[in-house]
């Protein structure tokens, strides 16, 4: 279709227009946000809108912020106790309340209270992106640690603000750490053929095989891409 050749060029273009000369390594994340800073237009259909707001602990009083832009939602792997999470509880999770650092600076709004104690933080999904970008969070704070390879499957289906989405492609990574590695993607296209999944490695595409549609102790699941379904 025009629309998607229009937007396969004009991600061309961004990427021509900002060249790497000290040829900088870039992981699939910070690729996606590198082409949507040069872009904006490009990501809209990915563009969900967040309300952060915080919570006194002591009296419940809350606070809102503006309404924030998110392009790729940054997921993590296990539980603050260690849990394994599927994808669905690692998306729930990401909307769940969380415990502001202690450096928070905060005042309760409300005078009577007027603690001073770290916040609780809310995010609230005010517009839900047609198509949702997960990130994965396996690097660990030292790049040169080894990158966390719990297996995280990602499936057909997932429900986000009430809503179902459903898999349409998926980037893997191999290696242990996050300064080397490589990258291939998964994506569903059907094509008349008796393939509807396709394996994207550098520049051979192949029919992807179920192995393929599987994560595993090599090949790490990084980001993947949910479309609303209609």
């Amino acid at each position: 279709p025009r629309s998607t050749q229009s937007r396969s060029s004009a991600a061309s273009d961004v990427y021509k227009r900002q060249p790497n000369p000290d040829c900088l390594q870039h992981d699939a994340h910070e690729f996606l946000l590198h082409l949507h800073e040069g872009a904006p237009k490009l990501f809209e259909h990915l563009t969900s809108l967040v309300e952060s707001s915080f919570r006194c602990d002591r009296c419940g009083a809350s606070r809102a912020s503006a309404l924030e832009q998110h392009v790729v939602m940054s997921v993590n792997t296990r539980s603050p106790t260690g849990t394994r999470y599927t994808l669905q509880e690692a998306l729930d999770a990401w909307l769940q309340p969380e415990q502001a650092s202690a450096g928070c600076i905060w005042d309760c709004p409300d005078l009577q209270c007027a603690s001073t104690a770290a916040p609780m933080k809310l995010q609230t999904v005010r517009i839900a992106a047609p198509v949702l970008a997960l990130h994965v969070k396996r690097w660990p704070a030292d790049p040169r640690d080894v990158l966390d390879t719990s297996v995280l499957e990602p499936p057909l289906t997932l429900v986000f603000k009430g809503m179902a989405y459903r898999l349409r492609s998926f980037i893997l990574h191999r290696g242990e750490k996050a300064t080397e590695g490589h990258y291939v993607a998964v994506m569903h296209q059907p094509c008349g053929s008796n393939a509807d999944w396709w394996l994207y490695d550098d520049a051979k595409r192949k029919a992807a095989r179920s192995a393929d549609l599987s994560t595993s102790q090599a090949w790490n699941l990084y980001l993947c891409f949910y479309e609303k379904a209609t």
